[in-house]
């Protein structure tokens, strides 16, 4: 499973970017806040896993995206 990939894809699906720069801003690129939450929760159901939602509030890029997702995947 290349969750890198995997975690582009959702992102491009819920903010219809093209780009894949890992320092993009979710609101930046189009994000709102009921699209964040869709988007953690398309995630948490593709890698059966629960994000925390301060964890990508924090820092809403899709770089800290695909962190955080591959540290809850490891735990």
């Amino acid at each position: 499973m290349n969750i890198k990939q995997n975690v582009i894809k959702i992102w491009k699906n819920r903010t219809k970017d093209s780009q894949e720069k890992l320092s993009e801003d979710f609101f930046d690129v189009g994000g709102d806040s009921l699209g964040s939450i869709h988007l953690l929760v398309d995630l948490n159901n593709f890698f059966e896993i629960e994000l925390d939602p301060n964890d990508f509030f924090c820092s809403p890029t899709l770089g800290n995206l695909i962190k955080i997702t591959e540290q809850k995947i490891y735990e």
